[in-house]
């Protein structure tokens, strides 16, 4: 029984230097505490526990590949090898996937995770791209105690195919239902849907967006709280309703222990999750699903 706790202090310790990135203080505090309490409550028997965790935290460390200084990078140009999975936007790629960089002049490797692309034309998406070009030399604004390593601009010079790449199980749904509704509506609705649907805004031309922008609801294109509580609610609602057709006995027997709304929210959990994936999973419904779960 000691090993398995050894080996999930060792895994906790692994976990907690990832989240330490985002709550360095809390995360700090919370591990002596917790070191603290096992050593001096628990005595010798807890001792090979918080030195796994101790481990676990330095192994962690040694992992972690540092990214190079935005400083460094302004207005340099440098060859990226990038994994394109997806385009929301015809021309802006945000937070794409590096799996190699280094500098076009010297050779020298470069450290980065993602990069924003700024595209002069369109490129098919699920596709590995050779690009060149130049890193912006506006450095983004940083919070107090933000992350390093923050996310730096490349202007496209040239981009070449390298190879394509197989979609994943979720991205074929997705692409299935944005075929569906481009074959099936008009071209200014169609773009609409897939906004709203799957988080695709590439169908909304410029003055459908600044007529969203006059009258303030731009932020309806993008998938948020306001859709995902509009889903949820009529998911609930009809699980609510399709368990009380239930015969009584069945019935019974599933609200023995909990209610029929938990039952209703339980069985709507899926549907949101699924929702989350085929919405191109952005950061507003990322903290959407994580309010409403």
């Amino acid at each position: 029984m000691i090993l398995l706790y050894v080996c999930l202090s060792f895994i906790v310790g692994n976990c907690a230097l990832l989240v330490a990135n985002y709550f360095p203080l809390s995360i700090l505090l919370i591990s002596i505490v917790v070191c603290l309490g096992l050593v001096f409550c628990l005595k010798i028997k807890t001792i090979p526990i918080v030195v796994s965790f101790l481990i676990g935290l330095f192994y962690a460390d040694l992992r972690q590949i540092p990214t190079t200084p935005i400083e460094e990078l302004s207005g340099k140009k440098l060859t990226l090898t990038v994994c394109i999975e997806d385009t929301v936007d015809k021309t802006f790629l945000r937070n794409v996937e590096v799996i190699s960089a280094y500098d076009t002049k010297s050779g020298s490797k470069v450290h980065l995770e993602k990069v924003n692309l700024v595209l002069k034309q369109t490129v098919e998406p699920y596709s590995v791209y050779e690009v060149t070009g130049n890193i912006s030399r506006d450095i983004p604004f940083n919070n107090p105690s933000s992350l390093t390593g923050q996310t730096v601009n490349l202007y496209i010079e040239q981009i070449d195919a390298v190879k394509p790449l197989k979609k994943g199980f979720i991205n074929r749904i997705r692409d299935d239902i944005n075929s569906y509704i481009t074959n099936n509506f008009e071209p200014q609705s169609s773009g609409f849907l897939k906004a709203i649907l799957t988080g695709h805004r590439d169908g909304i031309d410029k003055p459908m967006r600044d007529a969203f922008n006059k009258t303030g609801l731009a932020h309806i294109l993008s998938i948020s709280g306001a859709h995902f509580g509009l889903f949820v609610f009529m998911v609930f609602k009809f699980m609510n309703l399709l368990l009380r057709l239930l015969p009584e006995g069945l019935l019974v027997r599933l609200t023995l222990h909990i209610t029929l709304k938990q039952v209703s929210a339980i069985l709507t959990m899926p549907f949101i999750t699924f929702y989350l994936l085929i919405s191109s999973m952005s950061y507003p419904s990322i903290r959407a699903f994580i309010m409403i779960m």
